[in-house]
């Protein structure tokens, strides 16, 4: 230990001077900074002045001897110019490599804490129980100045000293769900606040008002009403039990008489700056409550709680409270905004939302002093391996003795799987009470005694809907609902029946990866073996595996033992989802046809568990499940002829009855949509259908990209090109049928042109001009013709599973041969240019598909180019051998020698 104790020493001393180093480094980046805004305003200054000697020099009343003065002082200005010039170029140079030295440096400074940080771990032993928390402990007690601390250092990495959501991955689970008084906090902001708070508004806004010259003075009175609002003082005291440096601005202490200053118990800490003052609040004050209780290693309170606090940072006019715990190490994370502390009588809703942060800060405040003032709890057992903190419902020693032994799930978020003790033998109802005692009565299905538990699964969500769970469970087609209980701070804990692989459930999405794999496996070994045209199932599979023309899961060959479980366990989801969405709720309905109802609205096969029906347990290799189990019967859904799966649909915090529930706002853009999903838009059964067909679609092709098949998909398109879809898929305007018939003319004639979204040859031009004479000597319809419209939008057969709901729904990608897009120009122009040129359409000038005259630069005297669409791409379309007449299917036969291009836009 103490060889340890040695290294750590020597490792924090080259921290150090690493860290001063960077400091100086940091001061010459700034002032070359400032060198370099100099040298560049001396350049333009030079620059200016030879363009108003150039200007002055073309007048023609000038003297000669005027203008032999201009010209000498332009001769010096160059002069001036060259030497800003080289003034600026040098210290750029230099500027870059004092930052390219500073990345060097912070680069050794986080190897060194990396070392020092396998050097704590080595100390500490294995198997040590508080591993981590150690580790952090040692770190805080390191830190002598909190105000001072680093912070991008003290952010980064895998494992943060200060977890407070920057960036976005340095996160952890929400402080309403680590202590309630937190979300007491957030329930009282919706509250109308007392006389008492709007009191306590007024007399803090005057002090907002206030100009303080001195920081000292703005932290007196910000002491003063806070201590008057809230009833109890704030004092400065040193954070650190054994020394008398780094004082806080003020701090709410709890201690009995003649306590030592390790067992005091923190409350609340206050972080005070004037206008201008240095550094960042909220950072500082996570660092004073890390090194208090980072120092206070043998507080029964840092043993077994998460020790709650307030931070309340007064930054000149304005106010914003945090909440702050300990998750292995300092967790922090606003509250509220931050507010403006000025009075303003005009606007009175702003004053009493002053009012309600004030009146929330004292319910807080009473509830965390209370909790201090009992004796300690009893320390919880160890948590999960990589788990920092579990919600306090779980927790014995917040007094929810109901659930032990809680693991998070590896899906989903904030989900575990808990074993739930009864608390008396009954099947009626059981009346769940939030932290405020508001009850909320909910079925239970369980029949197990005092002395008995069951492994259940437990979801702490914002949203559910509950109604939909329910009516959906009691139809088989969902796992049943035990307790819906609500919380402090407006959540909900859902205690439903676990869905295990040991009773056969298993979660579609392994059921596609697993066909996917296995598609892209017979793929490979076809073509190892050489058989490029040996049997339909090398075909299909290499094409599922492919992912082309949207084929996918839906062509691949349901030989494969994968592939044909997947193909069963899709029909039997369609099924189970159609029956889904004719359930209807009990006793909800205000008369005859008024029933309701419900869609699901996250309908991806990761929120949907499968179990063969009985004598049917093919195709489940594909691993265990997670989530949920069942109570029901056999009925989620058949695919027929005894190789159906019951189904079990998981995750409705989407879902709600038809016509009431709405999307939330901010919705995974990783998902790939159907048309109509966005914030506040209603939730339709439609939309069940088709995501699960796209997203289906969606996992196939990840999975086939990450087994070396297909390429990773683009994201879901965007909400303007699904607008579109319609018309490019099979609109009948005379740009196709113009499009077709240049494609046909360009055939018979043996010779391509090649046009593309960035120029093309620069024998373009003369070649379409050579064309253009060619078709009027055969007595071809011109490129502008629209003779061939009913031919040329005819699309070519699709392939095998495109017409299946799943492809439907898929993301579009770029339109076949033949399949041109709504902006497809009549002819290619004489420059053969990738841009539609020419006269505007009716539909360009309305901002609807672009279906100009031409393309290139035969019609640029005509009119302009009307509204560029957003997006470009070019489709290589072969056309086969034909005469006038050329329909689109033909399109897709026999190759010529020269293919055409044709620029399409969307």
């Amino acid at each position: 230990m103490a060889n340890f104790v040695g290294d750590s020493a020597d490792i924090q001393s080259k921290i150090d001077e690493v860290t001063k180093e960077i400091i100086g480094v940091g001061a010459q980046v700034q002032k070359t900074e400032a060198a370099v805004g100099e040298a560049t305003q001396n350049r333009n200054a030079a620059r200016a002045t030879l363009r108003n000697i150039a200007k002055q020099l073309k007048r023609s009343d000038l003297s000669e001897q005027a203008r032999a003065e201009l010209v000498e002082e332009q001769q010096s200005c160059m002069a001036d110019l060259k030497t800003a010039e080289l003034d600026l170029e040098r210290l750029s140079m230099k500027e870059a490599q004092l930052r390219k030295d500073k990345e060097q440096l912070r680069m050794k400074e986080e190897q060194l804490r990396k070392e020092k940080q396998d050097a704590s771990a080595a100390g500490l032993g294995p198997g040590s129980a508080s591993g981590a928390g150690d580790q952090h402990d040692m770190q805080w007690q390191e830190v002598m100045s909190p105000s001072r601390a680093d912070q991008t250092a003290m952010q980064e990495g895998p494992h943060p000293m200060v977890v407070n959501w920057r960036p976005a991955s340095n996160s952890t689970l929400p402080p309403e769900l680590a202590f309630p008084a937190f979300g007491t906090f957030l329930d009282t902001l919706s509250k109308p606040p007392t006389q008492e708070d709007v009191l306590a508004a007024f007399k803090f806004c005057k002090m907002g008002s206030t100009l303080f010259p001195k920081e000292s003075d703005l932290e007196s009175a910000a002491q003063h009403y806070l201590a008057e609002h809230i009833g109890m003082c704030f004092e400065k005291v040193s954070v650190r039990p054994d020394r008398g440096r780094a004082q806080t601005d003020g701090a709410i202490l709890i201690r009995d008489q003649d306590e030592a200053a390790a067992m005091h118990r923190l409350v609340a800490l206050m972080e005070v700056k004037n206008v201008g003052g240095s550094g960042d609040s909220s950072f500082q004050g996570a660092c004073y409550y890390g090194v208090f209780w980072g120092t206070r290693p043998g507080s029964p309170y840092k043993q077994s709680t998460c020790c709650p606090a307030l931070l309340l940072e007064v930054v000149g006019p304005t106010l914003r409270v945090s909440a702050l715990y300990w998750a292995r190490t300092v967790v922090i994370r606003p509250l509220t905004s931050m507010m403006n502390l000025l009075w303003m009588a005009d606007n009175e809703a702003y004053m009493l939302s002053v009012a309600q942060v004030l009146a929330a800060t004292k319910a807080a405040v009473t509830e965390l002093a209370a909790f201090y003032r009992q004796p300690p709890p009893a320390r919880p057992p160890a948590t999960p391996r990589g788990v920092a903190l579990l919600p306090y419902p779980l927790l014995e020693s917040n007094g929810r003795v109901r659930y032990s032994n809680a693991v998070p799930e590896p899906v989903g978020r904030f989900v575990y799987r808990a074993d739930a003790r009864r608390a008396r033998r009954s099947t009626s109802s059981i009346t769940s009470s939030g932290s405020e005692g508001a009850g909320t009565s909910t079925s239970c299905a369980s029949s197990a005694s005092d002395s008995s538990s069951e492994r259940v699964v437990v979801r702490f969500a914002r949203r559910y809907g509950a109604d939909a769970h329910r009516a959906w469970a009691a139809a088989g087609l969902a796992p049943a609902l035990h307790a819906v209980r609500p919380l402090a701070g407006g959540w909900l804990l859902l205690e439903m029946e676990l869905l295990s692989k040991e009773a056969g459930w298993v979660n579609l999405a392994k059921l596609v990866v697993a066909a996917a794999d296995a598609a892209v496996a017979a793929a490979a070994a076809a073509a190892r073996d050489g058989a490029s045209g040996g049997g339909a199932t090398a075909a299909a599979a290499a094409a599922a595996a492919g992912g082309r023309d949207g084929a996918s899961w839906a062509a691949a060959d349901g030989a494969m033992p994968a592939v044909a479980a997947l193909q069963r366990a899709v029909a039997s989801v369609r099924a189970a989802l159609d029956r889904a969405h004719a359930v209807q709720s009990a006793g909800r309905g205000r008369g005859p046809g008024r029933a309701l109802v419900f869609a699901h609205g996250d309908m991806r096969p990761q929120n949907i568990m499968v179990r063969p029906q009985e004598g049917d347990g093919a195709g489940l290799g594909a691993g265990g499940g997670s989530d949920e189990s069942s109570t029901a019967d056999a009925g989620g859904g058949g695919g027929g002829g005894g190789g159906g799966y019951d189904v079990r649909f998981l995750d409705f915090e989407f879902a709600g009855a038809v016509g009431a529930a709405r999307y939330p706002p901010f919705l995974n853009m990783d998902v790939a949509w159907p048309a109509g999903v966005e914030f506040n838009a209603p939730v339709l059964p439609e939309h069940d259908t088709a995501l699960l067909s796209a997203s289906i679609e969606q996992l196939w092709l990840r999975a086939a990209s990450r087994s070396g098949g297909a390429p990773q998909p683009q994201p879901p398109p965007s909400r303007w090109l699904l607008q579109w879809r319609p018309q490019w898929q099979g609109a009948k305007t005379a740009a196709f049928a113009a499009a077709a018939a240049a494609a046909g003319a360009a055939a018979a004639d043996g010779a391509g042109v090649e046009a593309r979204d960035s120029g093309s040859a620069p024998s373009a031009s003369r070649r379409g001009n050579r064309r253009r004479g060619q078709q009027q000597q055969r007595g071809l319809p011109p490129a502008s013709s629209t003779a061939n419209a009913s031919v040329a939008t005819r699309k070519p057969p699709d392939p095998a599973g495109q017409s299946s709901p799943a492809n439907r729904s898929a993301p579009p990608g770029p339109p076949a041969a033949g399949d041109a897009g709504p902006a497809a120009a009549a002819g290619t122009g004489d420059r053969g240019r990738g841009r539609p040129r020419g006269r505007k359409g009716p539909q360009q000038q309305q901002g609807g598909p672009a279906a100009g005259g031409g393309m290139g630069g035969g019609d640029r005297g005509r009119g302009g180019r009307g509204p560029k669409p957003p997006a470009c791409f070019c489709v290589r379309a072969t056309a086969a051998t034909a005469a006038t007449a050329v329909p689109a299917r033909a399109l897709m036969g026999r190759l010529v020698a020269r293919p055409l291009r044709a620029a399409v836009w969307l």
